[in-house]
């Protein structure tokens, strides 16, 4: 499994415990040497948009918070795609979420990392993903985060402060695996 954007190697460091091999990317050699100080996981100093690896080399890509920070996420996308053999699981902060608003109206108070974000609603990011592998594969997503105190039978599950989306490859096994 290659995670891309893996900053610090916290999900890379999670999917290994989860019995996958796991390599980390990042553009910033701070957060790999940080990753490398926690230990234990390959890492990888790269872009996003020009991944060192043959096509075909990973099971899954995964994208953990990353995709709201880059300039190109289509490029990005396209790069998973050509180096995941099932698919690509995409984590990102639900702009629809009250997590999401509330990180919107801190970075229009107060500039920080958010201030550099770009989030997406469930039905924003589908669209992206469907624009760089088209209608092919199976997607699916979730949402998690939801606030205690907030109604989610009433609202649905667009509303969860994170979205996870799987897009996978049928017959590859990913049905399973990602």
């Amino acid at each position: 499994m290659l995670e891309v954007g893996a900053g610090t190697g916290h999900f890379t460091r999670w999917f290994r415990a989860q019995g996958r091999a796991s390599v980390g990317l990042d553009l910033s050699r701070p957060m790999l040497s940080a990753a490398k100080d926690l230990n234990g996981v390959a890492l990888v100093q790269a872009d996003a948009t020009h991944l060192p690896f043959a096509p075909d080399t990973f099971d899954v890509v995964a994208l953990i918070t990353t995709l709201e920070f880059l300039p190109d996420p289509e490029s990005a996308l396209a790069a998973a795609l050509r180096v995941a053999r099932q698919g690509i699981l995409l984590g990102v902060l639900n702009r629809c979420s009250p997590l999401g608003l509330t990180r919107r109206l801190q970075a229009l108070l107060r500039p920080s990392i958010y201030s550099q974000g770009r989030f997406y609603s469930v039905g924003e990011l589908e669209r992206l993903v469907r624009s760089v592998v088209g209608a092919s594969g199976q997607l699916h997503w979730e949402t998690t985060l939801f606030p205690r105190w907030w109604p989610t039978p009433a609202l649905g599950r667009r509303w969860g402060g994170f979205v996870a989306m799987a897009w996978w490859i049928p017959g590859t096994n990913g049905e399973r695996s990602v």
